[in-house]
């Protein structure tokens, strides 16, 4: 049989009807990729929220928690974080800060008569010196008040300067009025929220990291400019027994109560997580730690599957 000559006008329709089909068959395939993207996404809500259960099952002693994923850029649990609440020595992370702001890395930092009048003994000796970054990692791992106050009586308006560095961080509730956050005739050292602290902790990992890293240490010995050795242990009890410690402060005074705020990164996923507790008990912040850090597991165990 002698095939039809099909005219241009025909070769053009078979030409778009074909188009058609192609395009068509195009968007059933992307309908249901987008069908599948959407179920996935629900599914993920839904184990997300069923993860968070974790965290409202916790038993603490705190008052205020709060529990953030950094590397997410999410809040995974939170509550009372936007009370002021007394932060007893968590302030002297902001001290250190500003000290690092203050003084040079070779500038040396004596501890005076005045140093030496705060509560608590760390076994500093008057008249000894020090550089500005040992005198921080003393501070900061045996929480020493005495060092706090060397460093404030070094530094040109230090308070002032330390608040509003505060300022600039973004502490919108937050104000200091003591360098160790010792509270003084029933008035606080310092008040703050648990939200602000992760904020400020935050910072003081992404901007001194090489201090902060100091501050998982179980224990250091650290060395005056006159050559004085001191060996001191973590306040952070803890710091021992978390492999992927980043940063960690302690706090604890009788009107604050137990505070701890620490920032570690979590095994097989690799996320920053920052944990605050304030206004626990002196041994309950520990088990308060500890509790939300197997909360953040749980939670990453089920909204990941």
């Amino acid at each position: 049989m002698k095939k039809p000559n099909l005219t241009q006008l025909e070769l053009r329709l078979l030409g778009v009807i074909a188009l058609l089909a192609i395009l068509a068959g195009g968007a059933y395939v992307g309908s249901r990729n987008s069908y599948i993207a959407l179920q996935n996404k629900y599914d993920e809500d839904r184990r997300a929220e069923s993860a968070l259960t974790v965290f409202f099952q916790t038993s603490d002693k705190a008052k205020a928690v709060y529990v953030y994923d950094a590397t997410g850029n999410r809040v995974l649990y939170e509550r009372n974080t936007d009370t002021s609440l007394p932060l007893a020595s968590i302030t002297k992370i902001a001290t250190a800060l500003t000290a690092y702001e203050t003084f040079g890395a070779t500038d040396t930092i004596t501890i005076d008569d005045a140093a030496l009048v705060a509560d608590g003994d760390n076994g500093l000796i008057r008249g000894e010196r020090w550089k500005r970054d040992s005198l921080l990692n003393f501070m900061l791992i045996v929480s020493s008040n005495d060092a706090a106050y060397a460093f404030r009586n070094a530094g040109k308006s230090f308070m002032e300067t330390m608040n509003a560095y505060g300022k600039k961080i973004g502490l919108e509730h937050t104000t200091f009025y003591d360098p160790a956050g010792l509270d003084s005739y029933g008035h606080a050292g310092a008040i703050g929220t648990a939200r602000d602290v992760a904020t400020l902790l935050l910072h003081f990992y992404r901007t001194m990291p090489e201090i902060a890293a100091e501050t998982t240490l179980p224990q250091e010995t650290l060395h005056s400019e006159n050559g004085t050795a001191h060996t001191i242990s973590n306040t952070n009890d803890l710091s021992a027994h978390i492999e992927t410690l980043l940063a960690s402060k302690t706090g604890y005074t009788a009107m604050a109560g137990g505070n701890l705020a620490i920032a570690y990164r979590m095994p097989v996923y690799g996320n920053t997580i920052v944990i605050v507790v304030l206004g626990s008990t002196k041994e309950g912040r520990f088990v308060d730690i500890e509790s939300y850090m197997k909360g953040v597991e749980h939670y990453f165990q089920i909204s990941k599957k």
